[in-house]
């Protein structure tokens, strides 16, 4: 997905997204290196994003993409409205996105 994805950047985090028709279901991955921090800190990340997205999905009409999360070092001092308001631009452009292609 690296190779074949496009990109999106945010204030916390690379975003690589590829369109996901066959699936008809938003899957989201993580990519996080032991630099960024120890496993308490990386998973307290991926909760964090994961509990976001899928706030984001139930407030509104479904995408259908895989989502690839490569957090920079800002997210680890980031409060959860932050967050929340960086997931829904990535949802906002993603939807915009969508109904461009097609």
């Amino acid at each position: 997905m690296k190779e074949s994805g496009k990109k999106y950047h945010l204030p916390c985090s690379t975003i690589i997204y590829n369109q996901n028709i066959d699936i008809k279901t938003t899957r989201i991955a993580f990519a996080l290196s032991r630099k960024f921090g120890n496993a308490v800190v990386r998973n307290k990340v991926r909760r964090q994003i994961k509990e976001a997205v899928r706030k984001m999905i139930k407030e509104s009409d479904p995408i259908f993409y895989d989502i690839l999360f490569i957090p920079k070092k800002a997210m680890i001092g980031i409060n959860y409205t932050e967050l929340l308001s960086q997931i829904q631009r990535l949802f906002v452009f993603l939807r915009h996105n969508d109904s461009t292609e097609g």
